[in-house]
């Protein structure tokens, strides 16, 4: 368990974030794959160690890299 003046975060026994309560706010991950705050569930997709896209309350964004390696763009698909 790491706590600071903000929050808390719970880890499993491998050190991978299972809990997170900042500001009242409580979200629950599994892996890096799945988050959920409140009601809404974020899931993460990736192909090798990269995160291709996102998906958040069911939409779908693609995040655009470069290659100079600096913080990738989302774009949303939307599907009729």
């Amino acid at each position: 368990i790491i706590s600071w003046n903000s929050g808390i975060i719970n880890s499993e026994n491998y050190g991978n974030r299972v809990k997170s309560v900042l500001s009242g706010q409580t979200t629950f991950f599994i892996g890096n794959s799945y988050e959920k705050k409140g009601t809404q569930v974020t899931k993460y997709y990736y192909a090798c160690p990269r995160r291709l896209a996102v998906r958040r309350s069911g939409t779908l964004s693609y995040l655009l890299g470069d290659h100079l390696g600096r913080r990738p763009r989302q774009a949303v698909q939307s599907i009729p």
